[in-house]
């Protein structure tokens, strides 16, 4: 009788230690969550503040050299293959010498005598399905050329947003194709793209990473 009791016991406590083994992996899984969820949480409210952060900084930089903003909305039907060189010079190449405002990467940085040129080239256009593309080239200081070379980021897009007096606008609707060789497929040197070159004075920038692919 006392070895049955025994067993009684130890059976009571197995289930007893049973149960407290599943209600501690209960609410390790049930802390997990929570805190997954809290550090999401916390990651998406950071980069919103962030985001709000850049969008004033920028907004900050286009107030201050009177620069125009939103000038890709004045084209008649958006960016698309319908629009047009003249369609940008009315709206970059100003009599009065209003800059403008430009998001995009940066492409090259080239020294030419005593000056430089800044290459920014937004080439992201066509995976948003906008079959035209922009390609800025801007002469610039030694002590802007400098600020931009000494810029690191660890993020994917090395994004600026430049203020520039614009002088000209022209489309190249020929490119080399940045593969550089033939493939199998009969893929030729040349791709036919159309590329608007748009040429000035770059007046002022600052990085501002992926800003505009964040969503």
């Amino acid at each position: 009788m006392g070895n049955v009791d025994h067993m009684e016991q130890r059976s009571g406590v197995s289930k007893v230690a049973g149960a407290m083994l599943v209600v501690a992996i209960v609410g390790a899984v049930i802390w997990l969550v929570v805190s997954s969820g809290r550090t999401a949480r916390a990651k998406r409210e950071q980069e919103a503040a962030e985001k709000t952060r850049m969008s004033r900084a920028i907004s900050a930089l286009a107030q201050k050299h009177d620069a125009v903003q939103d000038w890709e909305d004045a084209l008649p039907d958006g960016f698309d293959q319908r629009t047009y060189t003249a369609h940008l010079q009315d709206l970059l190449v100003r009599d009065g010498g209003r800059p403008a405002l430009f998001l995009a990467p940066l492409q090259d940085v080239v020294r030419e005598g005593d000056g430089y040129t800044l290459h920014f080239y937004d080439a992201f256009r066509s995976v948003r399905l906008r079959p035209t593309e922009i390609k800025l080239v801007l002469r610039a200081t030694r002590g802007q050329a400098e600020k931009i070379l000494e810029q690191r980021s660890d993020g994917m897009f090395e994004m600026f947003a430049v203020i520039a007096h614009v002088e000209s606008v022209r489309k190249a609707a020929i490119t080399l194709n940045p593969y550089g060789v033939d493939d199998e497929y009969g893929e030729s040197l040349i791709d036919a793209e159309d590329v608007f070159f748009i040429t000035g004075e770059c007046l002022d920038f600052i990085f501002v990473g992926d800003y505009e692919y964040q969503e």
